[in-house]
C-alpha cells in the first residue's frame, strides 16, 4: 500500500519552509524521522522502509531527495546497529 500523495506533499512541503527559513539539517532530520515514525505507528501498515522511500521517490528537489534519503539512512543504520548489539548480548 502506497501513502497517499497529500500525505507526503504536506511533509515536503514543511521541510521546504523549514529550509526556508534556516533551520538546521540536524532539526530538518529529526522531523522526517519524527513524520515517519508517527505515520509507521499510526497506520500499522506502513513500514520505515516502505514508507522512507515513497518520500524520497516524491521529492522532485533533487536536494530535498538528498536530505531525506541521509535523514532515512542514518536511522536506518542506528536500528541495525542497535539489533546488532542486542544479538551479542542474548548470544553472550
Amino acid at each position: 500500500m502506497v501513502p497517499h500523495a497529500r500525505t507526503l506533499r504536506k511533509a515536503r512541503e514543511q521541510v521546504k519552509v523549514m529550509v526556508a527559513d534556516d533551520v538546521s539539517l540536524p532539526q530538518i532530520k529529526a522531523y522526517l524521522n519524527q513524520w515517519l515514525h508517527w505515520w509507521q505507528n499510526t497506520s500499522g501498515i506502513w513500514n520505515y522502509q516502505e514508507l522512507s522511500n515513497a518520500y524520497i521517490q516524491s521529492c522532485w528537489d533533487p536536494p530535498a531527495a538528498t536530505i531525506a534519503a541521509a535523514a532515512f539512512q542514518q536511522q536506518q543504520n542506528d536500528f541495525i546497529e542497535l539489533r546488532s548489539c542486542e544479538s551479542i548480548a542474548l548470544a553472550t
